[in-house]
């Protein structure tokens, strides 16, 4: 789970053998979803479970440096590597490396990434523009006045 501290809850297994590796920007949502985590496994009287739980300050050299392959990725790109077509190539590489075949990922990015994710072999299942998607309509409810930026896309992709 990568940049995606707003929606981390819904992302979450809490299940005996899942093991979570969880990327952060910002410390203030780290420590507010480790008290969601624990709080819940201890209503569910499974705190031995929360060293599955692992929350990682990130940095760009991760893209290059983890050996670890992963079954489900959830991957919110950052606005700011948008237009730097460097980065969108170093997180596409990221996806091919670190997602294990056949598994799934789901990456909310820039449009562009659509077309590499395709050179990189991946099976693209959905895609679909950020300001169609119901969750950012209803946040648009919420706040009229909110700026959602409009290059951003959701894909489902299976690294085949």
């Amino acid at each position: 789970l990568s940049h995606c501290e707003a929606g981390l809850s819904s992302c979450l297994q809490f299940q005996e053998t899942q093991i979570h590796t969880i990327w952060y920007t910002w410390p203030q949502f780290a420590q507010k979803h480790a008290q969601f985590i624990w709080n819940r496994l201890a209503r569910m009287d499974r705190l031995a479970w929360f060293s599955n739980y692992q929350l990682i300050p990130f940095k760009p050299t991760m893209l290059e440096s983890l050996p670890d392959t992963y079954d489900w990725i959830y991957l919110w790109i950052p606005f700011s590597d948008y237009s730097n077509p460097s980065m969108i190539g170093r997180w596409g590489n990221f996806l091919k490396a670190h997602l294990s075949r056949g598994s799934v990922a789901c990456v909310a990015g820039p449009s562009v990434l659509g077309e590499n994710l395709q050179k990189e072999g991946f099976q693209i299942v959905h895609a679909a523009a950020g300001d169609s998607m119901p969750t950012f309509r209803i946040h648009r409810t919420i706040l009229p006045n909110g700026w959602l930026n409009p290059d951003l896309w959701i894909w489902v992709i299976q690294h085949l």
